[in-house]
């Protein structure tokens, strides 16, 4: 008989008044916005402006579940237009594969990008490249421009008949044979969710931290009904 991996507990917090535990989907009510601008010279490019809201600096550790990346027109050495954020901290979808292939995070000047943050991300650098094919030219420091590590967004219940809370990211590792629906584990059909709904991705924290494939499904809170739901 196969032994079910145990289900990975990103962030719990209790939903008041409902009399259950919700894992927080990460939001833009936790998120950090870094702007990236001016003009840069040397290598490791140096100069230039990075400007982090609400707080931080380059270099520094921000805890947050999502960044908003804003390329404000900057000036690169060589007249590259685009940027390339390399983290296996961060992805482009809640899940989804880490920034790590020159296909992917990729940012245009004069554009913006969220990307969001593992869940088991401590103190995880984040570089980011000019020209995106290569590591020729990366600000800031050949380290990289920062750190970060995940936070959970916080979870408010206002009062009754104002808002729900917020959605329910819930994940396992993706068992070796049968679906997802079939290797639910006990415990997930919070507030009156019905089983199933399972879908595929791929999650950092799996693998023992190595990456791997997850079930993923997400929890919406329905108002008129006062339960939860698969969204």
């Amino acid at each position: 008989m196969k032994t079910r991996r145990p289900l990975a507990i990103l962030a719990a917090t209790a939903v008041a008044g409902l009399g259950l535990t919700a894992l927080a989907s990460p939001a833009s009510a936790n998120e950090i916005t870094v702007t990236i601008g001016g003009i840069w010279t040397g290598n490791p490019l140096t100069g230039g402006e990075l400007s982090f809201s609400p707080s931080g600096e380059a270099g520094a550790t921000l805890e947050t579940a999502s960044i908003l990346f804003v390329i404000d027109a900057p000036t690169f050495l060589g007249d590259t237009d685009d940027v390339r954020v390399l983290s296996t901290a961060l992805s482009e979808e809640e899940g989804g594969a880490p920034c790590v292939s020159e296909e992917s995070c990729v940012i245009a000047n004069s554009g913006q990008l969220r990307l969001y943050v593992s869940p088991d991300s401590t103190e995880q650098w984040v570089k980011v490249l000019t020209p995106p094919t290569g590591e020729s030219f990366s600000l800031s420091s050949a380290e990289g421009v920062f750190k970060v590590s995940y936070v959970q967004a916080p979870i408010s219940v206002e009062s009754e008949g104002e808002s729900a809370p917020a959605p329910v990211l819930q994940q396992f590792e993706e068992p070796a044979t049968d679906t997802c629906d079939a290797a639910q584990p006990e415990g997930l059909n919070w507030g009156g969710a019905s089983s199933g709904g399972w879908g595929e991705s791929w999650a950092q924290w799996a693998n023992k931290g190595e990456g791997g494939a997850v079930c993923t499904r997400t929890l919406a809170y329905n108002t008129s009904t006062a339960t939860w739901q698969v969204r």
